[in-house]
């Protein structure tokens, strides 16, 4: 109104931005139509990669977009040669203009960072299109049945596809809906203790307080199969002890602005993120000074510190009893093994370890394996994402190019921002969250308010003191104040009863 001295409505600036941005990059029927070209240029400028196009077409012989896989030959390599055998299943929703879900394979490097491995565009997630996207990313890694791998999410149709893995389920999924039934802070402790119980008798004794607290909680979880979700029961290939799915969210997390985008501006830019991470993993490892990776440094080194309570005591060659108090575990230096089985699990020495090999005047960064070592990592990120052409420099394939698929309406207004748990605080910038705390009324004393709501009369010195409310206009009811800016007659004090407003 001031530049140009016209008046606009939101919805004409709403429309006239969806309009910039539909010049600027391209129609939706335009993008999906590029799918194949684009596809064409991935495998020409990365070869050994894995692109693939499914369409679906209707008895009018139109073509519409069913979903699109990636894998490229940088990533694939990376995860071969550095990454533990661990990934991470997961799906998130697109945004706005680009309708249905993103697939992701996430593997973890040796210091505990994402690996992305590969990731598909799908209408909808449905066991059809996670058995597809679990099948390429197999037949990828040269892993087609599973054997020697740990697939960590909710997909049910990983026993199909790979029977001979391990099935992890993600802790924090299980446990919100457990909490909908049973939601103390007891319960929650207690669910976290089985969860990350390290070896059956300590989950066993943690689920009997939890059969003496409540049965029904009890049976709920046995009912969910404690061998996916707690530690307990954990295989020991993987190398990876973690019990939730946090690689996918830190995953979404990253490309939580890309998803609003038309689909080739969503695939470039995640390719573009990839790479430009790539680089600066590098740039870092590269920087390490010690062999061993920095995450790794500091769990040995906590462990230094608290080695000190626990006593050593020989045993048979090479093999202790680990004591503190009444707890004691038994190690065996050779194997590279400990009763709690944490040792096993996560492939670092455990603080029973620790201890043993201090005792032994030893170096525990003697006892870590290659996949947490600076080369090892180092070949994670040693090969390249190759450089991409511009769209007008792509081939031309005319071949059925594919509509964008039929658009599903869902009732009310689409979220962007992930549903939040209750547990979980709200993201206030420069705020903390009163949620949970008890409010006491400094007037009463009582709980539940606080004193500019109190019903009983305010004391003095409380701070916050009831005015008087005055009956008709320009009325009080103090004795002898005039209308407006009187005189107390009391007093003879001149008294702003605040009527005078002109």
């Amino acid at each position: 109104m001031k530049k140009y001295k016209c008046m606009l409505t939101p919805n004409q600036c709403r429309r006239a931005k969806m309009w910039a941005l539909n010049v600027y990059e391209k129609s939706l029927v335009e993008h999906y139509g590029f799918l194949r070209a684009y596809g064409d240029e991935l495998l020409r400028s990365n070869p050994r990669s894995t692109v693939k196009l499914g369409v679906t077409t209707n008895p009018d012989d139109q073509v519409y977009f069913d979903r699109f896989y990636v894998c490229l030959h940088g990533l694939k390599q990376g995860f071969k040669k550095g990454c533990r055998r661990i990934i991470a299943l997961d799906g998130c929703f697109l945004k706005t203009i680009c309708q249905g879900e993103l697939l992701t394979a996430i593997g973890r490097d040796g210091n505990n960072h994402i690996s992305p491995v590969a990731w598909a565009v799908v209408n909808v997630e449905n066991k059809d299109n996670w058995k597809w996207f679990i099948r390429l990313a197999g037949e990828d890694l040269d892993i087609p049945h599973g054997v020697g791998l740990t697939l960590l999410g909710l997909i049910e149709v990983v026993k199909e596809v790979m029977p001979f893995a391990e099935h992890r389920q993600c802790a924090r999924h299980i446990y919100e809906n457990f909490r909908k039934v049973y939601s103390r802070v007891k319960f929650r402790n207690l669910f976290w203790k089985a969860s990350k119980a390290s070896y059956p008798l300590e989950f066993d004794r943690v689920m009997y307080e939890m059969k003496t607290a409540n049965p029904g909680a009890y049976h709920y979880l046995m009912k969910r199969d404690p061998k996916r979700w707690s530690r307990a029961f954990f295989e020991f290939h993987s190398v990876c002890e973690v019990v939730e799915n946090g690689f996918s969210e830190c995953f979404n997390a990253v490309i939580l602005k890309v998803r609003t985008k038309p689909i080739i501006t969503m695939l470039e830019a995640i390719r573009v993120i990839l790479m430009e991470r790539m680089d600066r993993m590098r740039r870092i490892s590269a920087s390490w000074t010690h062999d061993i990776c920095p995450a790794v440094i500091k769990r040995i080194e906590a462990a230094m510190r608290s080695q000190r309570l626990w006593h050593v005591l020989p045993g048979r060659p090479m093999v202790f009893e680990v004591r503190q108090q009444q707890d004691a575990f038994i190690v065996d230096e050779v194997n590279r093994t400990c009763s709690c089985r944490m040792w096993q699990l996560s492939g670092i020495p455990c603080l029973h370890a620790v201890a043993t090999i201090c005792f032994r005047n030893k170096h525990p960064e003697d006892y870590v394996p290659d996949w947490f070592r600076r080369v090892k990592n180092q070949d994670t990120y040693a090969s390249h994402i190759l450089l991409v052409q511009g769209i007008n420099q792509w081939p031309p394939n005319e071949l059925n190019k594919p509509l964008p698929p039929k658009p599903r309406t869902m009732p009310g207004r689409p979220k962007k921002k992930r549903k939040r748990a209750i547990h979980e605080p709200a993201p206030h910038v420069g705020r903390v969250s009163k949620v949970g705390s008890i409010i006491t009324c400094h007037n009463c004393g009582r709980e539940g308010h606080n004193r500019k709501g109190c019903k009983e009369p305010q004391k003095k010195g409380t701070g916050v003191e009831k005015p008087s409310k005055a009956k008709g206009k320009g009325k009080s009811k103090g004795k002898g104040v005039d209308k407006g800016k009187g005189i107390d007659k009391g007093k003879g004090i001149a008294v702003d009863t605040g009527d005078n407003r002109d």
